[in-house]
């Protein structure tokens, strides 16, 4: 409805003396459904407000709507913004109408909008175990220009911690709606009392900045149901996706798809590598904002077609053994001589793969991967060079020392 209208309408009310009543109610949910309640009378000069918002737990990944039906100040209408700090993610819509039990449609949340727009941000929250002040700042994105800081006491009677905080990013309508956007119920009392004070973002920081990614972490078949997140370290700037393909002599497939936090280095590299153990194909697809869903990619063709390039051949998992001067002949696009090692360690348990043979030259762009979350560990090296000219590879037991030496260390 337009404001102009809305206003306009308001007047009248308020010059003949007679006050709106507005239905009140709250729902909450995964789906925005729309809720009904009673009937209440609005104070002169208040509309009938209709309220839609999300919030993205991102701890656990769940995302609730919330829509909330009530008299509220004409000052309210058609806002929208939203807000993110590190564990959450909220976005709010309003919409009004001026009638007795009028009932506008559940306004659209805005969009998201994930791009980086340069701006920065003191970042921190109680919920995850942070003290009050930040210690490291946040990446603003969309249309974040705004510094929030969030204070909310308790009453003495909940079992909720006394005192939570936030701080992030947000827009400049959530620094002029957080009070109404707060209230819960239908009353005029808000549940908790919000104290929130806002500045303008800037683009340098004196806090280290981190990009407190959150991911799945997965792996297993191609079916396998994903929904553990983990928090990402602060050099990790990408929730990565991997497809494998694996085929043994003798003909056995094996496709697995591994999802983890991991670098934008990774995304979109494509590529097998032969040896005459073992055939192994992966690709790469990355996305880049608090559990976000990359998509699984397609596996590379693989061709038969020789191509007149020879490499040294190897595959072991943890203990093996490599036969001197075994070659195998380089098909397709496999260009460059491979020496792949994937070194895994979860808990007490390790695992090491080596795989030697050739490769297409789009695995040779990211060579060093080291992914450390929880109890894990994952690294993964590959030393590259052209078919013909000669390379240092250290000779297969000194080499399965030094793993497990390096492994030993990283224990």
């Amino acid at each position: 409805m337009s404001l102009l209208l809305i206003l306009s309408t308001q007047t009248l009310l308020m010059a003949s003396g007679n006050c709106l009543q507005c239905i009140a109610c709250v729902r909450a949910g995964a789906d925005p459904a729309d809720c009904t309640g009673v009937t209440r009378p609005c104070d002169p000069g208040q509309l009938c407000m209709t309220l839609h918002s999300s919030r993205l737990y991102i701890v656990n990944g769940i995302n609730l709507h919330f829509v909330r039906r009530r008299c509220m100040d004409s000052n309210t209408c058609g806002q929208r913004g939203s807000v993110s700090s590190q564990s959450h993610k909220m976005k709010f819509s309003t919409d009004c109408c001026s009638t007795d039990n009028c009932r506008v449609a559940i306004p659209m949340l805005p969009p998201d909008n994930t791009t980086f727009n340069g701006l920065l941000c003191p970042a921190s929250s109680s919920s995850l175990g942070d003290e009050y002040e930040p210690r490291h700042a946040m990446k603003c994105s969309g249309d974040e220009d705004q510094c929030f800081k969030f204070r909310s006491k308790i009453p003495e009677d909940s079992d909720r911690t006394p005192t939570e905080f936030q701080h992030g990013c947000s827009t400049a309508q959530y620094c002029a709606a957080h009070k109404f956007i707060m209230k819960f119920d239908d009353s005029d009392l808000d549940l908790d009392l919000h104290d929130v004070e806002c500045q303008v973002a800037q683009r340098k920081s004196f806090l280290p900045v981190v990009n407190m990614l959150r991911c799945k972490r997965c792996s297993g078949s191609i079916h396998t149901k994903c929904e553990k997140y983990v928090t990402c370290g602060p050099e990790h700037d990408a929730c990565v996706t991997i497809i494998l393909k694996s085929t043994k002599t003798g003909g056995k497939i094996v496709l697995e798809m591994m999802k983890r936090c991991g670098f934008s280095s990774e995304c979109k590299t494509a590529g097998t590598i032969t040896s005459t153990l073992m055939i192994s194909s992966r690709n790469t697809s990355c996305c880049y904002t608090d559990n976000c869903l990359s998509p699984i990619p397609d596996v590379p063709t693989e061709s038969n077609k020789t191509n007149g390039h020879f490499c040294e051949s190897c595959y072991f998992v943890v203990h093996g053994s490599c036969k001197d001067g075994e070659r195998v002949a380089c098909t397709g696009d496999a260009t460059r001589c491979i020496t792949s090692t994937m070194t895994m360690k979860r808990g007490p348990e390790s695992r090491i793969i080596l795989h030697r043979g050739c490769a297409d030259p789009g695995l040779c762009s990211n060579t060093n991967i080291s992914v450390t979350y929880a109890q894990s560990t994952l690294q993964e090296t590959r030393l590259c060079s052209v078919p013909g000219i000669s390379s240092f590879h250290p000779p297969i037991a000194l080499f399965v020392y030094f793993m497990l030496l390096s492994l030993f260390i990283v224990m």
